[in-house]
């Protein structure tokens, strides 16, 4: 069903993706060693990805790294880990497998079979590209696969591990192992990955890229017509034209709307009521951590897209003259975030359509 508003696992629940399917199953065919998929929040990147390695008879391991939240520790990514491996023992059969990588490794252990098959890996005992390297030497192909990546730079604590040097690794050593990542803050992303900082273990490799846009007008309408219609609720031509230029083609929008207007029964108003409610929860830990980020937003969001515009907007809300390069440093950081993009003529603008409504509201 399109309007499901969970990622989509296959091909045929997914729509409009299949030139970016193709690109995933071309990597996966092909010599390359690593993709990196980018796109902004909600536009379907987990969805693809899924749907893609689903079709692939290629065994792998999927970590969704938005799991460390709140618990950036060693500990828990190896919890993260354990639990995919016990999931690739179960779906591709690699049970054996996975029981002579544990009888080769000390601190890796196995757990019983068939579906409640588990693995554990001792985060303080089992190095990641030991392990990496033993399920290399028992498959033919294998890849990892990791969503949100860009939450991998922020691991700390005991024994911390340093994940770009770990998929340098696997990049110079495990041939069969492919590796695919994906962010949608695409600065911190391009941070933690480093191609172009000679201290980074990634520097210099050679990488796919693919990046998923927004649907256009014409896919954006048939793509709710489409899930209406298999939802059996007629919705007016009027209707999914508003909800069109309103979410801008974001099909995560796109779908929470079709999934509230057709499964839960909401009205309209109220289902942009409630995405707006949604946005200002995601957003609270963000704003607090700069005094400037809520005014960028509110200047970008009312039509002040080049950065002196943002400046004096910036001081005139706050009564007094701030310093360009303070401005400057918080507006850089929310393109990093990939809530704020720039374009190649210096001008800025909110990223995503219901940011940009919620901040483009009367300032009161």
């Amino acid at each position: 069903m399109l309007f499901d508003p969970g990622p989509k696992e296959s091909r045929a629940d997914l729509f409009g993706r299949d030139e970016e399917l193709g690109e995933v199953d071309r990597f996966l065919k092909g010599p390359s060693r690593l993709l990196v998929i980018y796109g902004i929040r909600r536009i379907g990147k987990t969805s693809v990805l899924k749907a893609a390695l689903n079709e692939s008879d290629i065994p792998y391991c999927y970590i969704d790294a938005k799991g460390l939240e709140g618990d950036l520790s060693v500990r828990r990514l190896y919890g993260l880990i354990s639990r995919c491996l016990g999931e690739v023992g179960v779906r591709f059969r690699l049970e054996g497998v996975l029981r002579r990588v544990a009888r080769s490794l000390r601190g890796v252990h196995v757990f019983g079979s068939g579906v409640d098959f588990s693995i554990d890996v001792e985060w303080n005992r089992v190095h990641l590209t030991d392990l990496l390297g033993k399920i290399s030497d028992n498959v033919d192909k294998f890849v990892l696969a990791i969503d949100e990546a860009q939450w991998l730079r922020l691991l700390r604590g005991h024994g911390k591990v340093n994940m770009a040097l770990v998929l340098a690794y696997v990049y110079d050593n495990l041939s069969n192992i492919k590796v695919i990542l994906t962010g949608s803050e695409v600065g911190l992303l391009h941070d933690f990955i480093g191609f172009n900082n000679p201290r980074s273990p990634l520097y210099g490799r050679v990488m796919d890229e693919l990046t998923l846009k927004p649907f256009d007008r014409n896919r954006s309408m048939e793509f709710l017509r489409l899930g209406f219609r298999q939802c059996g609720v007629d919705v007016g031509e009027d209707e999914i034209a508003e909800v069109v230029d309103r979410l801008d083609g974001v099909v995560g929008w796109l779908t929470y709307y079709g999934y509230m207007r057709a499964i839960k029964g909401v009205k309209p108003v109220e289902i942009y009521n409630e995405a707006l409610a949604l946005i200002d929860n995601e957003l609270k830990s963000l704003l607090g951590r700069s005094r400037y980020y809520e005014l960028i937003l509110e200047a970008l969001a009312r039509g002040r897209s080049r950065f002196s515009e943002v400046r004096d907007y910036v001081s005139t809300r706050l009564g007094r003259y701030v310093q360009p390069t303070e401005v400057s440093r918080s507006l850089n950081n929310l393109v990093k975030l990939g809530v704020v993009r720039r374009s190649s003529h210096g001008v800025y603008e909110v990223v995503d359509p219901m940011v940009k409504a919620m901040f483009g509201q009367q300032v009161k």
